[in-house]
């Protein structure tokens, strides 16, 4: 079932970023992935390596903010086909019980090779530009 398969991936996907397992985090990925945004701060990641930098930047991230969690909620998904399927979801980011920034939209897409894995996020330009250390997480273009 894709919801069962989005929630395992999702979990997979915040305990490799917190506790920084690359290996895990790979695991949950399709390479090529589209990192997109709701303007112009899209990308793609087309090697193992090019994704293990993303990881290190996102790591960096968390790290200097002090992220505990990050919590994605459901808002509702779209079966593409059987074998793709593309998840909403509310993102909070959070350290302890703290919320760091309102929670925002974002969207995974899933596709299902022998088993599902992320080929696509699209996540606000504020969160985008953020886990590639360029700005602040201060809550800008969060919608």
């Amino acid at each position: 079932m894709p919801l069962a398969a989005f929630e395992d991936l999702s979990e997979r996907l915040t305990k490799a970023l917190i506790s920084g397992d690359f290996g895990q985090y790979r695991s949950v990925f399709w390479l090529p992935l589209r990192i997109e945004s709701r303007a112009t701060d899209s990308y793609v990641l087309n090697t193992e390596a090019g994704l293990h930098r993303d990881f290190d930047l996102y790591r960096i991230a968390l790290t200097v903010n002090g992220v505990t969690d990050i919590v994605r909620r459901l808002r509702f998904f779209e079966a593409d086909s059987p074998e793709e399927v593309t998840v909403h979801v509310e993102v909070d980011i959070l350290r302890g019980a703290e919320r760091l920034v309102r929670p925002f939209p974002s969207r995974f897409s899933m596709r299902r090779q022998d088993e599902w894995r992320f080929d696509a996020i699209e996540s606000a330009p504020g969160h985008i530009r953020w886990t590639l250390g360029q700005g602040p997480l201060d809550g800008c273009d969060l919608d």
